[in-house]
């Protein structure tokens, strides 16, 4: 989120970028609620179960907060969202970004590490926390 607010105060401030993009307000406030939405569910679902996930979302995400988005996908956990520089929020499949399996005989059985959707989910939302500090 860190990342996005730099970007949008970058926006805000610099006018003649703005003009010469075609960068709107609504699109950057259409953005920051999506990233908000996206933020709000990892800070208090991340840790719950897939059974309870549902759940969550049925209950406190929906229902709460089902104006902010205009175009949701249909199980958000199964994706995390991507910002072009026009400010236009797509959410992409985490399976598009696992990584293959790369067998090196040189590592030891211990120190192999098989991406999976959760792997590469939890490491994405930890690289994006990290490069915040």
């Amino acid at each position: 989120m860190m990342m996005y607010a730099t970007k949008c105060k970058k926006v805000i401030e610099d006018d003649e970028e703005r003009e010469e993009s075609e960068i709107t307000v609504e699109k950057v406030l259409d953005a920051t609620s999506q990233m908000f939405v996206f933020s709000i569910m990892w800070a208090f679902g991340g840790s719950l179960s897939e059974s309870w996930r549902l759940e969550f979302m049925n209950e406190c995400v929906k229902s709460q907060l089902k104006k902010v988005l205009a175009n949701p996908p249909a199980m958000w956990w199964e994706f995390y969202p991507e910002i072009d520089d026009e400010f236009v929020v797509t959410f992409t499949k985490w399976d598009n970004i696992i990584p293959k399996f790369m067998y090196n005989q040189n590592l030891s059985f211990f120190d192999l590490v098989v991406p999976t959707k959760d792997t590469v989910t939890f490491s994405w939302l930890m690289e994006k926390q990290v490069k915040c500090l």
